[in-house]
Protein backbone atom coordinates (compact mmCIF):
# COMPACT_ATOMS: atom_id res chain seq x y z
CA UNK A 1 0.00 0.00 0.00
CA UNK A 2 1.36 3.43 -0.96
CA UNK A 3 0.16 6.95 -0.37
CA UNK A 4 -1.03 7.03 -3.99
CA UNK A 5 -1.03 3.94 -6.19
CA UNK A 6 0.90 4.31 -9.46
CA UNK A 7 -2.08 3.41 -11.60
CA UNK A 8 -4.64 5.23 -9.47
CA UNK A 9 -7.13 5.45 -12.34
CA UNK A 10 -7.22 1.64 -12.68
CA UNK A 11 -9.68 -0.38 -10.61
CA UNK A 12 -8.64 -0.07 -6.96
CA UNK A 13 -9.55 -1.90 -3.76
CA UNK A 14 -10.72 0.81 -1.38
CA UNK A 15 -11.16 0.07 2.32
CA UNK A 16 -13.13 2.57 4.41
CA UNK A 17 -12.53 2.15 8.16
CA UNK A 18 -14.60 4.51 10.28
CA UNK A 19 -16.18 4.55 13.73
CA UNK A 20 -19.95 4.60 13.18
CA UNK A 21 -22.70 3.71 10.75
CA UNK A 22 -23.41 6.84 8.66
CA UNK A 23 -19.84 8.18 9.03
CA UNK A 24 -18.90 7.17 5.47
CA UNK A 25 -21.85 9.05 3.99
CA UNK A 26 -21.37 12.13 6.18
CA UNK A 27 -17.60 12.32 5.69
CA UNK A 28 -17.06 11.26 2.09
CA UNK A 29 -20.22 9.83 0.56
CA UNK A 30 -20.01 11.76 -2.72
CA UNK A 31 -16.38 10.74 -3.24
CA UNK A 32 -17.19 7.10 -2.51
CA UNK A 33 -20.15 7.19 -4.91
CA UNK A 34 -17.93 8.61 -7.64
CA UNK A 35 -15.28 5.94 -7.03
CA UNK A 36 -17.94 3.22 -7.11
CA UNK A 37 -19.32 4.54 -10.41
CA UNK A 38 -15.75 4.47 -11.77
CA UNK A 39 -15.65 0.73 -11.02
CA UNK A 40 -13.57 0.67 -7.86
CA UNK A 41 -14.19 -2.07 -5.28
CA UNK A 42 -15.24 -0.41 -2.00
CA UNK A 43 -15.59 -2.17 1.35
CA UNK A 44 -16.70 -0.58 4.63
CA UNK A 45 -15.36 -1.72 7.99
CA UNK A 46 -17.25 0.07 10.75
CA UNK A 47 -15.95 -0.23 14.27
CA UNK A 48 -19.15 0.33 16.28
CA UNK A 49 -22.79 -0.41 15.62
CA UNK A 50 -23.81 3.14 16.52
CA UNK A 51 -25.93 2.07 19.46
CA UNK A 52 -25.77 5.58 20.99
CA UNK A 53 -26.75 7.31 17.75
CA UNK A 54 -30.36 7.84 18.72
CA UNK A 55 -32.04 10.38 20.99
CA UNK A 56 -35.74 10.05 20.27
CA UNK A 57 -37.42 10.15 23.68
CA UNK A 58 -40.61 8.67 22.20
CA UNK A 59 -38.87 5.30 21.82
CA UNK A 60 -37.43 4.93 25.29
CA UNK A 61 -38.16 1.21 25.23
CA UNK A 62 -35.80 0.53 22.29
CA UNK A 63 -32.96 -1.78 23.28
CA UNK A 64 -29.38 -1.31 22.14
CA UNK A 65 -29.61 -4.63 20.27
CA UNK A 66 -32.64 -3.38 18.34
CA UNK A 67 -30.93 -0.08 17.60
CA UNK A 68 -27.82 -1.92 16.37
CA UNK A 69 -29.98 -4.02 14.05
CA UNK A 70 -31.66 -0.91 12.66
CA UNK A 71 -28.33 0.92 12.21
CA UNK A 72 -26.92 -2.12 10.36
CA UNK A 73 -29.92 -2.14 8.00
CA UNK A 74 -29.75 1.61 7.41
CA UNK A 75 -26.01 1.49 6.75
CA UNK A 76 -26.31 -1.40 4.30
CA UNK A 77 -29.10 0.43 2.45
CA UNK A 78 -27.02 3.62 2.22
CA UNK A 79 -23.99 1.62 1.05
CA UNK A 80 -26.12 -0.02 -1.65
CA UNK A 81 -27.12 3.41 -2.98
CA UNK A 82 -23.47 4.46 -3.15
CA UNK A 83 -22.34 1.19 -4.75
CA UNK A 84 -20.31 -0.27 -1.90
CA UNK A 85 -19.57 -4.01 -2.32
CA UNK A 86 -19.75 -5.03 1.37
CA UNK A 87 -20.28 -3.59 4.85
CA UNK A 88 -18.72 -5.19 7.92
CA UNK A 89 -19.22 -4.25 11.57
CA UNK A 90 -17.03 -4.95 14.59
CA UNK A 91 -19.88 -3.80 16.88
CA UNK A 92 -17.68 -2.25 19.54
CA UNK A 93 -19.65 -0.10 22.01
CA UNK A 94 -20.43 3.35 20.64
CA UNK A 95 -18.70 6.12 22.57
CA UNK A 96 -16.06 3.86 24.12
CA UNK A 97 -13.71 3.14 21.21
CA UNK A 98 -10.11 2.76 22.37
CA UNK A 99 -7.20 2.39 19.93
CA UNK A 100 -5.76 -0.55 21.86
CA UNK A 101 -3.80 -3.59 20.69
CA UNK A 102 -6.90 -5.82 20.39
CA UNK A 103 -8.65 -3.39 18.04
CA UNK A 104 -5.42 -2.85 16.10
CA UNK A 105 -5.14 -6.62 15.56
CA UNK A 106 -8.68 -6.72 14.18
CA UNK A 107 -7.93 -3.87 11.76
CA UNK A 108 -4.65 -5.54 10.70
CA UNK A 109 -6.61 -8.71 9.86
CA UNK A 110 -9.02 -6.71 7.72
CA UNK A 111 -6.18 -4.92 5.91
CA UNK A 112 -4.34 -8.18 5.26
CA UNK A 113 -7.51 -9.87 4.02
CA UNK A 114 -8.74 -7.09 1.74
CA UNK A 115 -5.30 -5.77 0.63
CA UNK A 116 -6.49 -2.23 -0.10
CA UNK A 117 -4.82 0.06 -2.60
CA UNK A 118 -6.52 3.01 -0.90
CA UNK A 119 -7.52 3.26 2.75
CA UNK A 120 -9.98 5.89 3.99
CA UNK A 121 -9.93 6.82 7.69
CA UNK A 122 -10.37 9.79 10.01
CA UNK A 123 -7.56 12.15 10.93
CA UNK A 124 -6.79 11.27 14.57
CA UNK A 125 -5.39 14.77 15.19
CA UNK A 126 -8.59 16.54 14.13
CA UNK A 127 -9.94 17.76 17.46
CA UNK A 128 -12.49 20.16 16.06
CA UNK A 129 -15.01 19.77 13.25
CA UNK A 130 -17.50 22.15 11.67
CA UNK A 131 -20.10 21.00 14.21
CA UNK A 132 -17.85 21.50 17.26
CA UNK A 133 -15.65 19.05 19.12
CA UNK A 134 -14.82 15.97 17.03
CA UNK A 135 -16.23 12.73 18.48
CA UNK A 136 -13.60 10.76 20.45
CA UNK A 137 -14.56 7.59 18.53
CA UNK A 138 -13.57 9.32 15.27
CA UNK A 139 -10.16 10.22 16.68
CA UNK A 140 -9.67 6.72 18.15
CA UNK A 141 -10.66 5.08 14.86
CA UNK A 142 -8.18 7.21 12.94
CA UNK A 143 -5.39 6.43 15.39
CA UNK A 144 -5.95 2.68 15.39
CA UNK A 145 -6.06 2.61 11.58
CA UNK A 146 -2.76 4.49 11.33
CA UNK A 147 -1.20 2.17 13.89
CA UNK A 148 -2.50 -0.86 11.98
CA UNK A 149 -1.24 0.30 8.60
CA UNK A 150 2.41 0.65 9.51
CA UNK A 151 4.26 -1.31 10.54
CA UNK A 152 1.67 -3.81 11.81
CA UNK A 153 -0.12 -4.76 8.57
CA UNK A 154 3.17 -5.55 6.85
CA UNK A 155 4.69 -7.43 9.78
CA UNK A 156 4.42 -11.17 10.45
CA UNK A 157 1.65 -12.24 12.84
Amino acid sequence: MTLQPENWQDKQNILVVLAHPDDPEFFCGATLARWARAGHNIIYQLLTCGDKGFNDSTSADMTTDELCRIRHEEQRAAADVIGVKAVHFLDRPDGYLIPDLDLRREIVRVIRKFKPDILVACDPQNLFASYGLNHPDHRAAGQVVLDAVFPAAGSPV
